[in-house]
């Protein structure tokens, strides 16, 4: 509350705090605080891989930027922002002669693959995520093979949850595949490659 200071004249003053002793000032403060805090505090956001082996297992970490184009192979785990990914196996699959939807000299392209969320947040996975890389051409994994009822869908993990799914595309057994991870549709950071077949 303003001071009110009458001088010898009659006239009557108000004396305003100064602004260090208002709220408005202090509960700024606070919230710069936070922001700063928030900006500098560490953070789970360094991906690392894990590459399983019988006597022990190492971990890389490094930064987005490492990560971009960074390719693994089959059976590596890469871990980022507390997901790890895993392409548990690959293999090519012919599809039924009478009723092929495939182009000609292609095979299902199928990657069993393992999401497990080890974070304190649930987190989105779709299939859209994920494009089968041949030769720079990225297609979709959205191929429906009728003999396969393990596709990935989409959905929400909570934390320390796992799911294990197929991701289905097509390609020749002879090509050099590679599955990509882009992340959603919202971000760019998140991306690495798994040789798929060599």
């Amino acid at each position: 509350m303003a001071k009110k200071i009458t001088d010898e004249n009659g006239n009557t003053y108000v004396q305003k705090k100064p602004f260090y002793k208002r709220i408005w000032f202090w509960l700024l403060a606070v919230v710069v605080l936070f922001f700063i805090v928030g900006a500098l505090g560490s953070s789970d956001d360094e991906p690392k891989k894990t590459s399983e082996s019988s006597t022990s297992s190492t971990s890389k970490k490094s930064d987005a930027s490492d990560i971009d184009g960074k390719t693994y192979k089959v059976g590596d785990t890469v871990e980022y922002k507390g997901v790890e990914f895993k392409v548990n196996s690959f293999q090519f699959k012919a599809d039924d002669p009478d009723a092929s939807m495939l182009k000609d000299g292609n095979q299902f392209a199928v990657a069993n693959i393992t999401i497990t969320n080890k974070s304190d947040e649930t987190i989105s996975y779709n299939p859209y995520d994920f494009k089968l890389d041949n030769a720079g051409n990225l297609t979709d994994l959205d191929e429906i093979d009728i003999d396969n009822d393990n596709t990935l869908d989409s959905g929400d993990l909570k934390p320390g949850a796992t799911v294990t799914g197929d991701l289905i595309g097509q390609g020749k057994p002879e090509d050099q595949l590679k599955l990509n991870y882009n992340g959603n549709m919202f971000t760019t950071d998140e991306s690495f490659s798994v040789n798929l077949n060599n």
